[in-house]
């Protein structure tokens, strides 16, 4: 076919209907683009907003957590430095001020790394600790604050705990031990597996030493993530040490497979942040609902154009053989 056969064949487009139909096209997608792109800025703000809103919830909740589970610590602290020679941790395990459904067990060890007091067993009196990350910490530094530790399964009982632990300070200033609780990641996970996080949503604890504290995956606890460490320079920690909330989307794969929008807060006092995340199929599911719709109307309007181009040639092409 030559260029002249197909100048004629297209001749009766060449007409205003055509060049109106064309200008219509362009208005209807340009329509489109706006509509579905406006519809995900407005869904991503969303959830941003959801996830800030979230986030703080977790934040003061988990901070209270740590400070009622400090207060205990501190409190056994003051009764032990007030009367060293008789003082027993078991005095004390009745007392609902004290033991709680998160913390389970508590424990003293001595200047030298021994156990000296436990609920846990009568056994392990007497037991080597002075490699514990719980101990270490204060047996190398004077200063007097409240250790996290990374989750761990408990030599005894096989239980995954999580150690929090306070420095001892002998009369003279010098260093005596130090006094402990564990911490149940499940029942730390519990404290707010009943706020819902859409389907796919999750929250974790994660330590700025990158350790998985505790995670919830839709409505349940995440063993396999429970002590993960995450790389040194992981987006969480690296966004939390410049700032203390934000948002940000993870990387797919580092923790599971899904894309994630992440909302991220620090805990008050404690080197601590806390973490929510909602899928990326869930964050734009409203957005992609109303883009089906939008396609399905510009498609159908398509479609009138087009019919309405076509009878626009044909009534030309009919033109042209009658002259």
């Amino acid at each position: 076919m030559s260029w002249a056969d197909i100048g004629k064949r297209l001749r009766p487009l060449a007409q205003p209907v055509t060049y109106l139909g064309i200008a219509m096209l362009v208005a209807i997608y340009c329509a489109l683009a706006y509509l579905i792109a406006d519809d995900r800025r407005e869904a991503y703000r969303e959830a941003e907003r959801q996830g800030s809103d979230l986030v703080r919830i977790f934040e003061k909740s988990y901070s209270h957590v740590f400070k009622s589970l400090d207060f205990s610590l501190l409190f056994l602290r003051k009764s032990y430095e007030w009367n060293t020679s008789t003082f027993r941790l078991s005095d004390w395990m009745h007392d609902p001020a004290i033991r709680n459904t998160l913390s389970f067990d508590f424990v003293m060890i001595g200047a030298d790394g021994r156990i000296v007091d436990s609920t846990i067993s009568k056994s392990i009196i007497g037991a080597d600790r002075s490699q514990f990350e719980g101990f270490r910490v204060h047996a190398e530094s004077a200063a007097d604050q409240l250790f996290i530790g990374k989750p761990h399964r408990m030599r005894l009982t096989g239980r995954w705990a999580i150690a929090l632990t306070r420095r001892l300070t002998a009369a003279d200033g010098s260093f005596a031990g130090v006094i402990g609780t564990f911490l149940d990641p499940a029942e730390l996970a519990r404290y707010l597996g009943a706020i819902d996080l859409r389907p796919g949503g999750q929250f974790a604890l994660l330590g700025f030493d990158g350790t998985v504290r505790t995670r919830v995956l839709n409505g349940e606890i995440d063993w396999k993530s429970i002590g993960q460490q995450f790389p040194p320079r992981s987006m969480a920690v690296t966004y939390a040490r410049q700032t203390k909330s934000g948002h940000f989307w993870n990387i797919p794969g580092l923790v599971d497979h899904d894309r994630r929008l992440v909302s991220f807060q620090v805990l008050e006092a404690f080197p601590l942040i806390a973490l929510v995340s909602i899928s990326d199929a869930e964050v734009f599911r409203s957005a992609n609902d109303h883009a089906r719709v939008y396609w399905i109307a510009a498609l159908l309007l398509t479609a009138g154009v087009l019919v309405a181009i076509g009878m626009g040639a044909m009534h030309e092409r009919r033109l042209i053989a009658a002259t």
